[in-house]
This record gives structure tokens, C-alpha cells and sequence, in this order.
């Protein structure tokens, strides 16, 4: 008797899991999703589509985002470098703060690259998209991991 019901505890405790895990997975798909569709590759579509840009419109998104791209990948690398220059520190177990503020230049560059790359898509929307397009750049801003969607550069 006391056997089955401890198989019969394992077994609903067995079961509570699987349902935890699978409401926890479920839950991180749809906000990988998200994430997705707010910065990943289809941000320059969602952008155009959003704003209902025209022809001439999107042809100049198209050369505003490959600019970006390729200026936000040599930013990109030259982070990468400066962080593997910094970390060395770690064996060294010196602190120089000049590589800290390299490092935190580098950022700053990818920042002010993005402030002008969005300043960029602003400038040829028209009237009747500003609002809409400033909506939307609030929802990218607030997504926690704008910045930092692209962790390498892309091939071209």
C-alpha cells in the first residue's frame, strides 16, 4: 500500500514538471519570437511595412541599412579586440583604466552610429509615418536587448 502511493506521489510530482517545464518553454519561444521580430533580420521589413513605405522609400532603407551594417560590424570587431585586451588584464591582475575607457568608447560609437541610423530612416518618412515610426523605435528602445541583437557581424 505505501508503495503505491509513493509511486503515485512520483508520478504527479513526475507529471507537475513536465507541465512546468513545458509552460516555461512555451513562454520563452514566444518572447524569443518577439525579440525576433522587433530586431533580428526582419526589422528592416517590419519597419517598411509598419510605415507603408513606398518604392523610393524602401530603396533608401535598403542603402541606410547596409551602411549601418557594415559600419556597426567593423564597430563590432574592434569591441571584440578591445574586450580580449581588456580581459587579458585578468592575468595579469593589473587594472588600467585607459582600456576601460576604450572599451566604453567603442560602445559609445556603436550608440551614436545607431542614434544616426535611426535619425537617417526618420528623415525620409513622411508626415503622416512620424508617428507611427517614433512609436516604433519605443518599442525597439524598450526591448531590453536592442544593441545587442547582432553578437557578430554578418557576412555580406
Amino acid at each position: 500500500m505505501f508503495q503505491k502511493r509513493k509511486k503515485g506521489w512520483i508520478f504527479v510530482f513526475g507529471l507537475l514538471l513536465i507541465i512546468n517545464l513545458a509552460t516555461l518553454v512555451f513562454f520563452w519561444m514566444g518572447h524569443l519570437r518577439e525579440q525576433q521580430m522587433l530586431l533580428g533580420p526582419h526589422l528592416k521589413e517590419r519597419i517598411a511595412e509598419e510605415l507603408s513605405f513606398d518604392e523610393n522609400q524602401r530603396k533608401q532603407l535598403d542603402i541606410f541599412v547596409k551602411d549601418h551594417q557594415d559600419k556597426s560590424a567593423q564597430i563590432r570587431m574592434k569591441i571584440e579586440r578591445a574586450k580580449n585586451v581588456f580581459y587579458q588584464l585578468n592575468k595579469a591582475e593589473t587594472f588600467k583604466k585607459a582600456h576601460l575607457d576604450q572599451l566604453t568608447s567603442i560602445y559609445g560609437e556603436l550608440d551614436s552610429l545607431n542614434f544616426q541610423h535611426f535619425k537617417s530612416i526618420r528623415s525620409i518618412c513622411k508626415e503622416d509615418q512620424l508617428l507611427k515610426f517614433d512609436k516604433l523605435m519605443q518599442q525597439i528602445l524598450s526591448s531590453g536587448s536592442f544593441g545587442f541583437a547582432a553578437k557578430h557581424p554578418r557576412p555580406h
